[in-house]
């Protein structure tokens, strides 16, 4: 039989493993992707303009 203290350490090794699977992006991961999207999404419109365009014109 399992002493408290035994069941005690596997409840905070599972809880440390969850925390870890789940573990939410930092700030600093936040303002970097932010940043990323702020200099790409000008020129992924419009190159998404120009597809859209290109498709239109040969009939796709």
């Amino acid at each position: 039989m399992r002493t408290a203290e035994q069941e005690h350490a596997k409840v905070e090794r599972a809880v440390a493993q969850l925390r870890e699977r789940t573990r939410r992006p930092s700030i600093y991961e936040l303002e970097w992707c932010g940043a990323a999207y702020a200099c790409l999404h000008e020129p992924l419109c419009e190159l998404h303009a120009y597809v859209r365009a290109e498709r239109e014109r040969r009939g796709d």
